[in-house]
C-alpha cells in the first residue's frame, strides 16, 4: 500500500519513475533465485502468482494517486498515457503476455517445474551475483581507465556534445547514430557516454566499495540475506543505461538521479559487510564510519559551494566536466554586470535567460540583431550557448559592421573581460564579452 502511494507521488514528479516498475520485478525475481536450495523446490506458481498481484497492485495504487492529485487525466488521459508510453510500449505488453502464456502452459504441463528450475538456479546463485556484480565493477574501471588515458577507449566528452549541439530540436543520439557502418564498438562508446555522468558524480568511495564486494562475491564471503538486494540494485543500475541507451537518450546526472538512493543503499550494505569480513564491532564502527562519510561529503561539498549540483568527484581529470549551463554562474555574470558604472543602461544579449533575471539593464531576447537600431555592450555565453550553433547570435544582413557573430564565438577561449568556472572545471564556463565597434 505504502509503496504504491509513494510511486503515485514519484510519477507526479517525474514520468521517470515508472522504471521503478522493473526495480520491484527484479526485486521479487531476486528473492525467488537467492532462496536456499529447501526453500527454492517448495516454490510453485501461488508463490510467482503473490509477487505478480502485489507488483500490479502498486501499480494500480500508484495510478490511482496520480489521478487523484492530477484530476485532469479524467479530462485528457494523454496526461498519463504520455508518461507510460514512454516505459510500456504495445511490443512489451505483447511480449509480457506472451511469456505469462507460455509459462502457464509448462506449469500446466508440469506442476512442480518451477520448484525444480528454481532450485537448480540457487545452486549457481553466488556466480549469478559474482557475474552481475563483475559488471557493474568492469563498467566503472574502463569509465575511470577511459578518462585518464584521455578518452581513448571513448570520446565521451565529444559524444555528447555533438548531441547537445542539436539541442532543442534533436536532443538525442541521431548526429551520432547516422553512419552507414554502425558496429558493435560505437555502442559501447556511447554505453559508456550513458553511465559516465552517474559514475563521475558520486563519492569515489562507493565506487571501491563496488569493486571491494564484486571481490567478495567470488571468493563467496557474501551474507546470504544480502544477495536479493546487492543483484536487485546492480542489475538495476545497468538495466537503466541500457534503456537510455535503446531509447536514444543522453543522460546527465539530473536524469539519472533515480539510481542515486539505490547507490546509497548498495554502499551501505557493502560496509556492513566489511565490518564482517574484518570482523569489526558494528556498535562501536558504524558510528565512527559514518561520521567520517559525513565529514568528507561536506568538505567535498564546501569546495565547490555555491555550485552544489555540480559534484564531481576527483577521479574525473580536471578538464572534464559531467555538467555544463544548468544555470550555475548565471547569478555572478549578473552581479560583475550590475556592479559596473550606470548598469541601468548597459544592453547584453545572453543565450541563457537566467542571466536576464538578475540583470539591471536591458537584456536582448531575440537571436538576431540589428545593429543599426540596437548596439549590445556585451555578450554573456555559457559552454552550452557556445556549443549549439543554432542558438548563436546573428547580425541582420544590413549592419554596417565587418565583425559578425563567428567573430565572437571563435575567439572566445581568450577574448573575455570575465569568467567563472563552475567547480574550476574550463569546460564549465559562463564568459562576458565586450561588443567591438
Amino acid at each position: 500500500m505504502a509503496c504504491g502511494v509513494l510511486l503515485g507521488f514519484a510519477l507526479l514528479s517525474k514520468y521517470t519513475a515508472f522504471i521503478l516498475l522493473a526495480f520491484f520485478i527484479l526485486s521479487a525475481t531476486g528473492k525467488i533465485i537467492f532462496q536456499k536450495e529447501k526453500s527454492a523446490f517448495k516454490t510453485d506458481w501461488k508463490t510467482v502468482t503473490r509477487y505478480i498481484f502485489e507488483i500490479i497492485l502498486i501499480f494500480i495504487i500508484s495510478l490511482a494517486v496520480f489521478a487523484f492529485f492530477l484530476p485532469a487525466v479524467f479530462v485528457n488521459p494523454n496526461y498519463l498515457f504520455k508518461g507510460i508510453s514512454q516505459f510500456l510500449s504495445l511490443k512489451l505488453i505483447l511480449s509480457a503476455i506472451g511469456l505469462i502464456t507460455i509459462s502457464a502452459l509448462i506449469i500446466t504441463w508440469k506442476r512442480n517445474i518451477i520448484g525444480q528450475i528454481i532450485t537448480k538456479i540457487a545452486r549457481r546463485k553466488n556466480i549469478i551475483l559474482s557475474v552481475t556484480l563483475s559488471l557493474l565493477s568492469f563498467l566503472i574501471i574502463v569509465s575511470v581507465l577511459n578518462v585518464w588515458s584521455g578518452q581513448k577507449i571513448a570520446p565521451v566528452n565529444e559524444l555528447r556534445d555533438l548531441a547537445y549541439m542539436n539541442e532543442p530540436k534533436e536532443f538525442n543520439f541521431k548526429p551520432l547514430l547516422d553512419r552507414k557502418e554502425e558496429s558493435f564498438f560505437d555502442t559501447v562508446q556511447l554505453f559508456l557516454m550513458e553511465a559516465y555522468p552517474f559514475i563521475f558524480s558520486i563519492s569515489p568511495l562507493l565506487l571501491l566499495l563496488s569493486i571491494f564486494i564484486t571481490i567478495q562475491a567470488w571468493r563467496k564471503k557474501i551474507s546470504p540475506e544480502n544477495y536479493s538486494v546487492l543483484f536487485s540494485i546492480t542489475i538495476f543500475v545497468i538495466i537503466y543505461f541500457v534503456s537510455t541507451l535503446l531509447a536514444h537518450i543522453v543522460t546527465n546526472a539530473r536524469y539519472s538521479i533515480i539510481l542515486y538512493p539505490f547507490i546509497s543503499i548498495f554502499g551501505a550494505i557493502v560496509i556492513i559487510e566489511l565490518f564482517k569480513s574484518f570482523k569489526l564491532d558494528k556498535r562501536k564502527n558504524i558510528p565512527i564510519v559514518s561520521a567520517v562519510i559525513l565529514l568528507l561529503g561536506i568538505i567535498q561539498f564546501w569546495q565547490i559551494k555555491p555550485f552544489y549540483f555540480s559534484y564531481t568527484n576527483f577521479l574525473l581529470p580536471q578538464k572534464y566536466t559531467v555538467h555544463d549551463s544548468w544555470g550555475h554562474g548565471s547569478y555572478e555574470a549578473a552581479e560583475y554586470l550590475n556592479a559596473l558604472p550606470e548598469a541601468e543602461k548597459l544592453i547584453i544579449w545572453s543565450n541563457s535567460d537566467t542571466v536576464c533575471r538578475f540583470f539591471k539593464g536591458q537584456c536582448l531576447r531575440s537571436r538576431k540583431i540589428n545593429l543599426n537600431l540596437v548596439k549590445p555592450d556585451y555578450f554573456v555565453i555559457s559552454k552550452r550557448g557556445a556549443l549549439k550553433e543554432r542558438n548563436h547570435f546573428e547580425f541582420t544582413a544590413d549592419s554596417e559592421y565587418e565583425k559578425n557573430s563567428e567573430y565572437y564565438f571563435k575567439n572566445l577561449d581568450n577574448n573575455y573581460i570575465w569568467q567563472i568556472l563552475v567547480d574550476n572545471r574550463p569546460e564549465n564556463f559562463i564568459k562576458i564579452v565586450k561588443f567591438e565597434n
